[in-house]
């Protein structure tokens, strides 16, 4: 037996289209996780429990009944922002990866939609951090080393940096698809909608729910 093992680093991984096609499965993986992954353990009910869509019938000793004893050793609450920080953490991955001249893109608009796809998530991703943990650090691109000087962002400049990725989103990302479950840019639209909301932009939540 002779092997030949193929080891992924940094110089090898993220070189074609087909790699960030894989590479971007995993963000649908880990929105499926904390939606479906188990019930009630890591159910993405936390996005509307305690509001008008879903309560938790209990007294104000009850956590998600009474927001203010949320803290981070809750394990819902926990799980839930750190997921969206993996999700953050492969999108940051993926864009850094296509600014790579050596990748050979069959088009300009292949790259630019891979770049949306990943963009499309961390938006999203940043929208749910903003809408249940108010301001947080913004991370922007792949952090290499160990870090843990991060610094809190305003829920405004979370939102803004959500709406800036949902906006170049929608700009790019096609308007069908052939694989079914993929995003398109309805998609970026319904969350640049929520966001635009958020923000107060009434008119602009308008034109992307319109599209």
């Amino acid at each position: 037996l002779t092997e030949n093992p193929q080891i992924l680093t940094g110089n090898n991984a993220l070189t074609n289209p087909a790699q960030f096609t894989e590479m971007s499965a995993s963000m649908y993986h880990w929105v499926q996780w904390f939606y479906n992954s188990a019930d009630v353990t890591k159910d993405g009910w936390i996005l509307g429990l305690g509001t008008d869509a879903c309560y938790d019938p209990r007294d104000s000793t009850s956590a998600f009944n009474n927001w203010k004893i949320v803290t981070s050793q809750n394990s819902f609450s926990g799980d839930f922002f750190n997921t969206q920080y993996y999700i953050i953490k492969i999108a940051n991955n993926l864009i850094a990866g296509a600014a790579n001249p050596a990748v050979v893109w069959a088009s300009d608009a292949q790259k630019q939609a891979a770049i949306a796809e990943a963009r499309f998530f961390r938006g999203f991703a940043y929208r749910n951090l903003a809408n249940i943990y108010g301001g947080v650090p913004i991370v922007s691109a792949p952090v290499t080393s160990a870090q843990v000087n991060f610094t809190r962002n305003t829920r405004t400049e979370t939102y803004q940096f959500a709406l800036a990725d949902l906006t170049f989103a929608s700009a790019n990302l096609p308007l069908t698809t052939t694989t079914p479950g993929r995003v398109v840019r309805a998609a970026a639209d319904h969350m640049l909608a929520e966001v635009d909301i958020s923000l107060k932009d009434y008119d602009g939540a308008i034109a992307a729910a319109t599209r």
